[in-house]
This record gives C-alpha cells, structure tokens and sequence, in this order.
C-alpha cells in the first residue's frame, strides 16, 4: 500500500508543531467505535485498479474474440463440429463453400447426408477406426454440394475425450482435394492408356540397361521369344538372344549408342527358332535403353521365296532357251548335213567305179559319210529330246497366277518407272497346265512390254494385264503396254528364233513362248493397241469337264480411261487362224 497512499511531506513532531502544539494522544477505540466506524467514516473508499480497469479490459477481450471467429470462418480449410449422434454443431464458412450453402444451414444436418452415397461405408468404417484410437486418422470421400457437383475432401478427424460417449464431438478437419484428386484420375488414365499401348503394342517393347538386364517387357515380346519378364530379369540376355560371340557384341553397341536408327538381327528364341528383328534403341535415362523391335521373319521368308521363285524362273528360261536354241540349229544344221551326206555318198560311188583310185582317199570319203551319219542322229536325238519333253499340268487358276506375278514383277516395273495394273474375270475355271511356263510365258511378256515403253515420254506409261473367258472355250490372256508399237515388219518377224529388236537380245523369248503355249494347245499373237503400243495375246484351252455354258462377265477394272477401252478391245480378240 506504500505505493499507493502519498507520502508525509516532514517528520511527525514538526507535524506537530504546524497544528498548534503537541496534541493528545487519542483514547483506544472502543468496541462501539469500532462498529461505527464503517458506516459513519466519511473518507472515500480507495477502490483497486483493476476494478476501475473493468470495463477497458472487457472491450480488448472481446475484440480478439471477434477476430477469432473471422479467422475461424475464413480459414483456407474447413472446419465442423459433429456431435456423438452424427449432426453438425457448427461449420464454417470455408466448408460452407465448398458445398455451394450456408453455414447456418448446416447447423443440425446430418453429416452423412451431405456424403454421395457409395462413400458412407468407407465413412463408417473410419469412424469406428476414429473412435477406437486417440490418434488423429484422415480419410477421402465425395460430398455432394448444393448443386449436385461432388467434391473430394480430405477428413483429418479427432475426437474429444469424454467418460460420457453421448457427449463426445468430433472435430473435423475439411480439405478440398477435388483438383488433386482429378490430376490424380487423369494421371492414372493416362499410365492405365500408356500400359494398354504398352501391352497390346504391335511392336515388341522391352527396356533394358546396358549390362543387358531388362526392366520391362511387353507380351509380345515374351510371346516372340519365349521366356518370361522374370526369366529374363534373372539372367542376362545377351548369351541367350546372341549365342554367337561377333552378334552379341555387334548387339551391345547398338543398344549402347542407341542412335534411334533400324537395324536388323538375327536373335534365338526359347524354342530354337531363329527369329529376324528390326530394333530401334532409344536412350531414356541414366543407363536405361528402350527397345523396339518387329519381327520381319516372314517377310524376310517371302523375299527368300519370292527370291528362289524368280531364280526357278531364270533357270526355267534358261533351260527353255537352250531348248529353242537347240531346236532351231538342229533345224537349221539338218538340211546341210542331209546335203553333205548325199554328196559324200555320191562321191564314194565315183570313186569305187573309177579303177586306179587310191585306197585312202576312198576311206577318207567313207569316213566323211560315217562321221555325217554320226552327226546327224546327234541332231535327231537333239531335237526328240527338245520335242519329248515332259510337261507337268496341273490344275492352275490364272488370276491367281497372274496377281502372284504382279508382285514379283514390282521390282522391276517401279525401277523402269512403269505402272502395273490387273483386270481379271473373277471365278475363272482352272486349266490344266503347268505353272512354271505359264509364269514364264506372261513374265516375257510383261518384261517386254515394260522394254517396249523406254523412252516414252508423251504418254501414261503403264502395262495392264487382263484375263477373261472366251468362246472355244479357252482363257485368253492379254498383256497391253502403251509403247511404240508394232511395225508391219517387226510384227511378220515377232516369233521367228533371232529376230530381235533389243540391241542385246538373243530374239528367243518369243519363239520359245510360242512354244510352251502351242504346247498347251493355245495360240499366241500380237495385235496393234488403238490407244498407243501394243497388245499381246494367247488362249490357254479348257478341259471338256471344265467348259461352262457360257462366257461370264468381262473383268472390272479401276480405270475408265484407259483399261475399261483396252478390256473393250480385248472382249473382241479372237486368235488368229493357224
């Protein structure tokens, strides 16, 4: 009280002495006194500071209140009380918002009912894990706003402690995470359409370190070659894909430069096979390589077959040229050779009747006619050999034949520049026949139309082969080119043996397909083309049991502008006369 009572300004006997002299001492309050002096003391009451302070201090309590709530009600997050019966006591206007509603409005909702419908179980099951554990727990449902958009929250929940359950409340943190979750639905849409392409891929796929440990490995690509994703991964590949030492290494620097460039290799599977890849490496990161490959073995099979087709046709030709060659010097060597030996015969009759004619001379004329003799049965046995040789028929579907060889001829006609188009009949019977001349009869026709538009350059440059049924019956064949045409000479000299207007032809193909088809029973000519070049034809006959009661229908064709004419053309052809 020191502090707050003032001071006295001197010492007690000078106090004294301003008051007029020492003053009695005063008598001891009696007990009435002390009674009295309550009620009849008249000096003011000293009240405490803080009870004059009162009213200052209830303002600043109040005002931090006030701003408890605003920040309670727009805080980043929103915060709810639920009591133990499942009604909301009091919420936000943070959560409020989310909800596109009121806070008041929420007061006494249950909460549930703002929850969709398929996530209350999982609600109910993290309430019970709630209640019977003190930690806090947190859990991701939808909420169903006022305008029926469903917004994911994050629950992060604790519950107070009471010895009363009723009396529990839950205090819920809400956290919208409907952005997180979509990135989170669009994230896992893509890996789900990343996997599927990864597994349902064309191509095989494989990642892959540069020891040769692989990571990754599509279907197909254990599909292909046989071993698991786990057996690949157990062991290096490179000793099984590449048993040869120069392949496997040759192997390990492409994965190494992974340059992106295709490359071929050939690797073996599981199963012994020997399989043909084109692979690809791009680097992805750190060691990891990716790995795309094609299987190309079929068509690397194709090319091979296509490959020995065509050599089985060049021998073919080759033979079949001999053949002509021979048969034509045989022809054309027979008649002197009959001449020689008539001559060498007559003379020998001279020379016996003559007397005195020496003895050596006579044998040398002999030995002339032994050795003409001798030669020509070596011409004979020529010319039965050529004449007598076996032909296997076999059924033989001509469109089949004739499409097979368009695309053997694909080489050769993109490298001369040169279009190649089909117009066949459809469901044209089979001929007996044998494949292997007939592909090399219309190959030397197709060859020779694709020779016969070198240097053309004011027309469309194209070859069309086209097949249709005629009366006879017979297949008629007809190989159209749009090059210079026949001339009155060229066209009376096509089919004799060494008439050639190649500078390095032998003037054989066409004599000896004039062979093979009259060997067939068919006819082969060449007539002129009204739209430009020229029209080779030949008939192949039908077997009696094969003829149909009529002719069918012309083929159909891609081009009216040209083909359609040129078929036109064709529908009217009729072999020649022999």
């Amino acid at each position: 009280m020191t502090d707050i009572l003032p001071k006295a300004s001197g010492s007690l006997p000078d106090a004294h002495k301003r008051r007029g002299g020492p003053r009695t001492p005063p008598s001891p309050m009696t007990r009435h006194d002390r009674e009295r002096l309550p009620n009849d003391s008249q000096e003011p009451q000293v009240q405490p500071p803080l009870a004059n302070a009162a009213h200052p201090i209830e303002t600043h309590t109040e005002h931090p209140r006030d701003r408890f709530h605003e920040l309670f009600d727009d805080a980043p997050v929103g915060y709810i009380t639920v009591r133990a019966n499942g009604l909301i006591r009091e919420a936000n206007r943070t959560f409020a918002r989310m909800l596109r509603m009121q806070a008041g409005d929420l007061r006494n909702v249950p909460f549930t009912r703002l929850m969709d419908a398929d996530d209350q179980e999982v609600f109910y099951l993290y309430r019970a894990n709630v209640l019977g554990s003190p930690s806090t727990r947190h859990c991701e449902v939808r909420l169903v706003a006022a305008d029926g958009r469903r917004v994911w929250v994050q629950l992060v929940s604790t519950v107070s402690q009471s010895h009363d359950p009723s009396q529990r409340e839950w205090r819920i943190v809400v956290t919208d995470v409907t952005e997180r979750k979509q990135a989170q639905g669009e994230l896992h849409r893509q890996r789900d359409l990343l996997e599927a392409v990864f597994d349902s891929a064309p191509a095989m796929i494989a990642t892959i370190d540069l020891v040769g440990a692989v990571q990754l490995a599509n279907p197909r690509w254990e599909a292909a070659l046989g071993w698991t994703l786990r057996e690949l991964q157990a062991e290096r590949m490179w000793s099984r894909l590449f048993p040869n030492r120069p392949a496997r290494n040759a192997a390990r620097e492409f994965v190494r430069e992974a340059t992106g460039r295709w490359e071929e290799f050939r690797v073996a599977t599981r199963f012994g096979d020997v399989l043909d890849l084109r692979c690809a490496v791009a680097p992805l990161f750190g060691n990891l390589r990716l790995i795309m490959a094609l299987d190309v073995s079929q068509q690397r099979q194709a090319e091979e077959s296509i490959h020995e087709h065509r050599e089985s046709l060049r021998r073919v030709a080759g033979l079949n040229t001999i053949s002509a060659m021979a048969a034509a010097i045989s022809h054309e060597v027979n008649q002197p050779l009959t001449a020689l030996i008539n001559y060498a015969t007559g003379a020998a009759y001279r020379l016996r009747a003559l007397p005195g004619v020496p003895r050596d001379a006579l044998e040398a004329v002999e030995h002339t006619i032994i050795e003409a003799h001798r030669t020509a049965n070596i011409v004979r046995h020529i010319r039965a050999l050529v004449a007598k040789r076996h032909i296997e028929q076999t059924p033989l579907d001509l469109n089949a034949v004739v499409e097979n060889l368009t695309r053997l001829l694909s080489t050769e006609t993109a490298r001369a520049n040169v279009a190649l188009h089909v117009a066949c009949q459809p469901d044209l019977p089979a001929i007996p026949a044998d494949r292997v001349q007939v592909e090399q009869v219309i190959v030397n026709l197709v060859q020779n139309a694709i020779d016969a538009m070198e240097g053309t350059l004011d027309r469309l440059r194209e070859v069309i082969v086209c097949t249709r049924l005629t009366e006879g019956p017979a297949i008629l064949v007809s190989v159209i080119d749009r090059g210079h045409g026949l001339s009155p000479e060229v066209k009376q000299n096509l089919f004799t043996p060494f008439f050639t207007t190649k500078p390095y032809g032998t003037g054989i193909g066409l004599s000896l397909c004039l062979s093979i088809v009259e060997a067939h029973g068919g006819r082969l000519w060449a007539d002129h083309n009204p739209e430009g070049g020229a029209i080779f034809r030949f008939t192949l006959p039908l077997p009696r049991e094969a003829r149909p009661s009529g002719t069918g229908h012309l083929p159909v064709v891609q081009r009216d502008d040209v083909v359609q004419p040129l078929a036109k053309d064709n529908e009217g052809a009729t072999a020649p006369e022999p």
